[in-house]
């Protein structure tokens, strides 16, 4: 029948996802109780392994349509990155100060106290280190 057509090429349409639709997927893992007020280690690590599903699934992509869908493929992987990098920062500072609060890590810690959390690609992955504020300017 016609309906089975359509359901047909509809499930084939849906099985190649563009940059739009995983830019899409990013967007609802950063702003779905991964990252917000509340966090905890586990989240974290589960929103960084989807994150790192998404980059596999950008990188698999050829034959992008159109110059559009190639400046959106290099977009998404730049938001993956950053998303990749505030995950990883949100991990590493292991404490609730301010308005995060770390349901893993519920008190403040005074190593942590007046430091940004600063990251650096190395050979081995990303690098975290934790700064003076008064180091910055």
């Amino acid at each position: 029948s016609l309906f089975d057509k359509a359901n047909i090429q509809s499930e084939a349409e849906g099985a190649r996802k563009g940059p739009r639709q995983i830019y899409q997927e990013l967007a609802g893992i950063m702003g779905n109780g991964y990252i917000n007020i509340i966090r905890d280690g586990k989240r974290l690590d589960g929103a960084i392994k989807k994150i790192n599903i998404l980059e596999e699934e950008l990188n698999a992509l050829t034959g992008l349509s159109d110059f559009h869908e190639l400046m959106l493929s290099h977009e998404t992987s730049s938001a993956l990155r950053t998303g990749k990098f505030i995950l990883n920062a949100a991990r590493e500072r292991r404490e609730s100060r301010g308005a995060h609060y770390r349901e893993d890590y519920p008190d403040k810690k005074e190593e942590f106290a007046g430091k940004v959390s600063v990251l650096q690609k190395a050979e081995t992955g990303l690098q975290i280190d934790f700064i003076e504020k008064s180091r910055l300017f």
